[in-house]
C-alpha cells in the first residue's frame, strides 16, 4: 500500500464532493480547479471511484459527479484500499521492491501498512469534511 497521489487526490476530490453534497453535481473541471490537478488526470481517479462504488456520475447539462454513499460511511482506508488494488490489478504491485528489500525490511513496510490501514479506517470523509479536528488533530497531536 502506498500514501499515493492518486490515493490523496481521490480523497481530496471525495471531500470536495461531501461539502457540495445535496446541492447539485460537480463537474471535474471545478473539481480540477479547486485542487490545483488536471481535468484528465482526475478523470482517472474518478474512474477508479466510480468502479469503487464511491461516486456516481450525472450526464448532460448540469451533469457531473455526486457522492454514491453517504461522507460518513466511507473510510479513507476504503479509498487507499480500492485504489492500490486497481493499481495491484494493472501491474504495479511492490512486489519487486519488497523482494530486493529481503525479508526483515518486507516485515517492517508491511507492518506499516497494516498500521496505517488500521488508523485510515477510523476516519470518514466526514471527519475531514469537519475540519482536520477531533479524531485527526489528536493523532497529529500525538506525534
Amino acid at each position: 500500500m502506498r500514501n499515493s497521489s492518486r490515493s490523496r487526490y481521490a480523497v481530496a476530490a471525495l471531500v470536495d464532493l461531501a461539502q457540495a453534497q445535496a446541492k447539485r453535481p460537480i463537474a471535474l473541471s471545478e473539481i480540477a480547479a479547486r485542487q490545483s490537478v488536471s481535468v484528465s488526470y482526475l478523470e482517472q481517479v474518478f474512474a477508479l471511484l466510480r468502479q469503487g462504488g464511491f461516486v456516481k456520475s450525472v450526464r448532460g447539462p448540469g451533469g457531473g459527479y455526486l457522492l454514491a454513499r453517504e461522507p460518513e460511511q466511507i473510510t479513507v482506508a476504503d479509498v487507499f484500499t480500492a485504489l492500490a488494488a486497481a493499481k495491484t490489478v494493472g501491474g504495479e504491485a511492490d512486489e519487486g521492491e519488497t523482494a530486493r528489500a529481503g525479508a526483515s525490511v518486507a516485515g517492517l513496510w508491511a507492518t506499516l501498512d497494516k498500521e496505517m490501514l488500521r488508523y485510515l479506517a477510523t476516519i470518514t470523509i466526514k471527519d475531514v469534511v469537519a475540519g482536520q479536528d477531533g479524531k485527526l488533530g489528536v493523532a497529529l497531536a500525538a506525534e
